[in-house]
C-alpha cells in the first residue's frame, strides 16, 4: 500500500524529512518523482534508502538531462524510469520508455518482462511478461531528438 509524504514547498519535490517520517516497518521502496527538469534531494533519499535498507526508484519522466552532484537522473536510484511520452521533456510521437538500473541480474529480468517474459523466442520464463518494447520509429525520433535536449531543457 504506498504511502504519501509531502513535498517541499519550495522546490515542489518530495521532502526527505517528510519521507523519512512515513517510513514504516512495511515500507519496502522510497519512489522519488524529478518534476520541471529538477531533481530531488538525491543525496539525502541515498542515504534514506541505505539507512532502512529501501530499494530507491527514480521518476526521471521529467528529468531528461537533469543532474545533481555531477550525477545524471536516473543513476541515483536502484531503478530508473524514464517516459517519452509527447508531453515529456524528451518526447517521442507515442507511448514509449526506458528503464535503467546498474544490477544485471535485475536487467536481465526486466529484459524478459518486456518481451512476454521470454528468455529465448517463444520460450515464457515470467509469466507477467509484455510486449512493452520500444518501437524502431520511436527511437528514430528519439536518437533525432536526443542532441537537441541540453537546448531545449
Amino acid at each position: 500500500t504506498p504511502v504519501y509524504a509531502d513535498v517541499d514547498p519550495l522546490t515542489l519535490l518530495l521532502d526527505p524529512v517528510q519521507a523519512e517520517a512515513a517510513i514504516s516497518a512495511a515500507t519496502r521502496a522510497i519512489i522519488i518523482t524529478h518534476l520541471y527538469g529538477n531533481m530531488a534531494d538525491m543525496t539525502a533519499f541515498r542515504a534514506l534508502a541505505e539507512r532502512y535498507q529501501l530499494a530507491l526508484i527514480e521518476d526521471c519522466s521529467q528529468a531528461h538531462g537533469a543532474s545533481r552532484a555531477d550525477r545524471p537522473a536516473g543513476s541515483w536510484g536502484d531503478i530508473g524510469i524514464f517516459s517519452f511520452y509527447p508531453t515529456k521533456n524528451l518526447a517521442a510521437l507515442g507511448d514509449g520508455g526506458a528503464l535503467v538500473c546498474q544490477d544485471s541480474a535485475l536487467a536481465a529480468t526486466l529484459r524478459e518482462l518486456r518481451q512476454y517474459g521470454w528468455q529465448e523466442k517463444y520460450t515464457v520464463q515470467r509469466p507477467f511478461g509484455i510486449n512493452s518494447r520500444l518501437d524502431a520509429l520511436q527511437a528514430a525520433i528519439l536518437s533525432a531528438k536526443l542532441p537537441y535536449l541540453e537546448a531545449d531543457n
